[in-house]
């Protein structure tokens, strides 16, 4: 009796030195597929930590411990020789445990020694990677362009260089199974340099129709916008506004095309600015237009046009063709100017601005109103309880003229004249 549970000790014994040696094998052919399942669990990354060197002779050391002092042996034959059932059980429910244990470590190894020769061989120029993706490793070096490490999470980067690098020996000699299986499976060390791909800039050009001091709150865009000037002004905007990544460095030019320009981004942030000579009335004011932004964002510059300040001055000196108005207006002694309607397909605004006196002559709280001239907006003009009718502004000659509006316009404001 004796004899025959050594026998089956002795082979358990063996049995656990070659499955320890499958399971090491397992791992290192089919590497990829096993660290998917154990990538993240502690018994991996407790292996993949230490030198791969040290790591696998501490491992074989541990199985040829195991396998030379006879502890499955041992374990073994008390398991056949024990007549109680439930010691028995108990036994072999340890010894499974052990096997498990012992076998999920071996596995470990191997997909540890395979991965960095994986690693090294899944990159292609113009591939792209996420950050989840940049795991620091001596196989697989990332670095941006600059020679920075990447550290924004939230876009992905292009690979945009791919060259071999050499290890110290010193360093192949700890990691002597990793270099070997990137050796036998053709990749090696190598230097990823990245470019992050930031989402575009969009950099659009609006009419502001009216605005508070310099602040817009109505605007539109008119894809023929840039280039119609006043007449006998074509051309006196800069053909191109000026950016720089960052904030920071020398500024690059950016040739308009249109009302609407998306610009490539190389950093999370940029800085945009747009230099005019305007010269015009109440244009002055957007001479220099700068906007910070972040990749993603729509930004606003503003073609002014020609504009004037909405004042009891401004009335009092109009010209109308209209006598009962032009009577009105140059009796005015106080106004009030609001929104009244919008066409929201081609017109933006300031919510805020929807319910309240854009502009009011006894409330000098309020920042100067400065509106567009021409027949983009319609003026719905009141006199007490007396509905005057629509009407344009037009200047001529620095002379304020009132006309009838046309059928379309893209806002309507609401004069009250006191």
């Amino acid at each position: 009796m004796a004899e025959n549970s050594e026998n089956r000790g002795a082979g358990f014994g063996i049995f656990f030195g070659v499955l320890m040696f499958l399971c090491a094998g397992l791992g290192y052919q089919f590497g990829p597929h096993i660290y998917k399942l154990i990538g993240q669990w502690y018994i991996y990354t407790a292996v993949a930590a230490w030198w791969s060197m040290l790591s696998a002779l501490g491992t074989g050391t541990l199985d040829f411990i195991v396998l030379l002092v006879p502890v499955v042996k041992k374990a073994a034959g008390k398991i056949w020789s024990d007549r109680s059932r439930t010691a028995r059980r108990a036994r072999i429910v340890g010894l499974a445990v052990l096997y498990v244990v012992a076998a999920w470590v071996n596995v470990a190894v191997g997909v540890a020694v395979s991965r960095p020769a994986e690693r090294s061989k899944e990159f292609e120029k113009a591939g792209l990677m996420n950050f989840d993706e940049i795991e620091p490793d001596i196989y697989v070096t990332v670095v941006l362009e600059d020679g920075g490490v990447p550290r924004d999470r939230d876009v992905q980067y292009e690979i945009v260089g791919i060259e071999p690098v050499e290890l110290p020996r010193k360093i192949i000699l700890l990691d002597l199974p990793r270099y070997i299986a990137c050796q036998k499976r053709g990749a090696g060390p190598i230097k990823l340099t990245v470019r992050p791909l930031y989402p575009d800039v969009t950099v659009r050009f609006a009419d502001p129709l009216v605005a508070l001091g310099e602040e817009t709150v109505v605007k539109k865009y008119d894809p023929a916008l840039l280039g119609n000037a006043p007449a006998g002004k074509e051309g006196d905007y800069s053909p191109a506004f000026q950016y720089r990544f960052g904030g920071t460095g020398a500024p690059l030019d950016y040739t308009i095309c249109g009302t609407e320009n998306k610009l490539g981004m190389r950093d999370k942030t940029v800085l945009l600015r747009w230099n005019n000579n305007w010269e015009l009335s109440y244009r002055d004011v957007l001479n220099e237009q700068e906007e910070f932004a972040e990749a993603g964002e729509t930004v606003d510059f503003y073609y002014p046009g020609e504009r004037i300040a909405f004042d009891l001055d401004m009335l009092r000196g109009s010209e109308s063709r209209d006598r009962a108005l032009l009577e009105k207006l140059r009796g005015a002694a106080r106004y009030e100017l609001f929104w009244e309607s919008a066409d929201d397909r081609t017109v933006q605004a300031d919510e805020a601005v929807i319910k309240q006196a854009l502009s009011a002559s006894d409330m000098p709280e309020l920042p100067k109103c400065m509106v567009k001239t021409g027949p983009d907006i319609a003026y719905h003009c009141y006199a007490g309880e007396d509905d005057l009718g629509y009407y344009c502004i037009v200047t001529g000659n620095g002379t304020v003229k009132w006309e009838a509006a046309p059928g379309q316009t893209a806002l309507v404001l609401r004069l009250d004249i006191g």
